[in-house]
């Protein structure tokens, strides 16, 4: 089975909000223990740390990251199809990352369809504590009026998931199953469940932020201060250069860390090597 990405990438909303609310993100050293080396990783199912090994690679592209995990969990429950979709949960609708499936040798696409995220149906899978699922899709009261939307799909069946990690929503999945009515069992869920915690909403978070520290703005002075710092001037240098007393540097640096996220100038320093920075203009400094 294979899936494809026909569509986009996290939406911008998502974005804001993590870099607005930045955390210190996880080495790529420590990353790789935790999923792949470390004694809790080595306890789990191989096939996921094989999958995780792979997500690690694209952890700058958090749409790739996204697409072969709910690949791997599409050819595991051996559904047709999958979508999943990077969104706030408080934005007005949901739009899915679109992907295909192969069908009985025919590739079908589901349609880009944005859903109302404010919806019964999507509360319940955005606030549950793993996945739900829906056995049958055509004339299920549960899914009110989005029953037809599902069932114009050609979905029959099909099982959600939040992705949270510490708490935070990063997005929602669905298996769907579009050969009729499955019962996806207790095991099934555990599965998911798994993949989920262990693999997918850790390296999801960690790329998502990386992403987000890409769109961290910081003032023209900021901007300045950083570029000196990373030439390898000192503190008392770069107020040389610009003109500055050491005080307002140290603190036109505090602010630039608190922005990316980091806590120390290495951090920053390494930051600064692998964001793009969008200078901030428009305000006094």
């Amino acid at each position: 089975m294979q899936i494809e990405t026909t569509a986009a990438p996290p939406s911008a909303a998502l974005l804001d909000r993590l870099a607005a609310h930045p955390t210190t993100a996880p080495t790529d050293h420590a990353l790789r223990h935790s999923q792949l080396d470390g004694p809790d990783a080595i306890a789990t199912d191989r096939r996921d740390r094989d999958r995780a090994a792979h997500m690690l690679l694209h952890l700058d592209d958090p749409t790739q990251v996204l697409r072969l995990g709910i690949d791997h969990l599409a050819h595991e429950l051996g559904t047709p199809r999958a979508d999943a979709g990077l969104v706030d949960e408080r934005e007005a609708e949901y739009v899915p990352v679109i992907v295909g499936a192969d069908s009985g040798g025919e590739r079908r696409a589901i349609a880009t369809t944005p859903l109302p995220n404010h919806h019964p149906v999507l509360r319940q899978v955005w606030t549950a504590p793993g996945s739900v699922s829906f056995d049958r899709v055509r004339g299920n009261r549960h899914l009110g009026t989005l029953e037809p939307v599902f069932d114009g799909l050609g979905t029959t069946a099909m099982l959600a998931s939040p992705i949270r990690h510490r708490g935070v929503g990063l997005g929602l999945l669905c298996l769907d199953e579009s050969g009729g009515r499955r019962a996806f069992t207790a095991a099934e869920h555990r599965r998911v469940d798994r993949f989920v915690d262990r693999h997918l909403a850790p390296l999801l978070d960690a790329s998502l932020r990386r992403h987000a520290r890409r769109r961290v703005r910081l003032s023209a002075a900021e901007t300045d201060a950083v570029r000196l710092l990373a030439d390898g001037n000192s503190y008392a240098e770069i107020a040389r250069m610009l003109g500055k007393s050491v005080r307002t540097i140290d603190n036109q640096l505090r602010a630039a860390r608190s922005k990316a996220g980091v806590h120390n100038a290495i951090d920053l320093l390494r930051w600064w090597k692998d964001a793009h920075i969008t200078e901030e203009t428009t305000h006094a400094d």
